[in-house]
């Protein structure tokens, strides 16, 4: 096991209906994290509370900043992201369930690949964490020959449209400089994806945890394909013709 320090930013907003099985999965993770870093993005639920209660029974540091106005999803993790103090920086939504072995098992594979960062499959559930009989790489066609091409053909890969859910990445502090300010043009995870993979990112094979699919979910799941938006956007972006 490494001797990297953790920590988990998370980021919230009106989550009080599943924040509590969230916050519950990181305490009891086999190798908990150094610190947690909640930012609420102006929450008028109880998700506050539910988080500071939390926090006095917690046996990590729990610092909670809370936003005066909604900043939205993609500057309230690059604020999260700018408060981690620990080696490695994993993002957390407020309504997923990890695994128990989430935190050991991506450190580990970071650890013993000198990656700059990792990414693991994510079982589908409903709001009631019921299987949906298929997981996230399901569910974005990362197959099993991507995920053994993905180390020489990380980049290509994922500008073919995105594989990285932020919620099961860990990446490396050292890379933070050149993450942020994370960009505005597309979603965060896809952002951070692409950005890792041109310095060194892995997929994890194994499913570390549950994605919880509910009516106000920011991103879902959908098992049937769509063309791939981010594609799209950097083709535009670099007048380049699709291959």
């Amino acid at each position: 096991m490494s001797d990297l320090s953790i920590s988990v930013a998370m980021c919230t907003y009106n989550g009080s209906r599943y924040v509590a099985e969230q916050l519950e999965s990181i305490l009891k993770q086999t190798r908990r994290p150094d610190e947690l870093i909640v930012c609420d993005d102006c929450s008028t639920d109880n998700t506050p509370g539910i988080i500071a209660d939390f926090a006095g029974r917690a046996p990590f540091p729990v610092r909670i900043v809370s936003h005066r106005s909604n900043v939205g999803v993609t500057a309230n993790y690059e604020h999260a992201i700018s408060l981690c103090s620990g080696d490695v920086i994993f993002l957390c939504d407020q309504d997923d369930v990890w695994h128990a072995e989430k935190i050991a098992a991506t450190t580990d594979a970071l650890h013993r690949s000198q990656a700059s960062g990792a990414f693991s499959d994510s079982e589908v559930v409903d709001s009631n964490l019921q299987p949906r009989g298929y997981s996230l790489w399901d569910a974005c066609a990362f197959t099993r020959a991507a995920r053994r091409a993905f180390p020489e053909r990380a980049v290509e890969i994922l500008l073919d449209g995105n594989r990285v859910q932020g919620a099961a990445l860990a990446f490396r502090a050292s890379c933070r400089s050149i993450l942020l300010p994370l960009s505005r043009q597309w979603t965060y995870d896809a952002w951070v994806g692409v950005i890792l993979a041109a310095c060194g990112l892995i997929p994890v094979e194994r499913t570390l945890m549950q994605y919880r699919q509910h009516d106000q979910n920011w991103a879902g799941a959908d098992i049937s394909p769509k063309p791939s938006r981010l594609r799209r956007q950097i083709d535009k972006f670099l007048h380049l013709k699709r291959y």
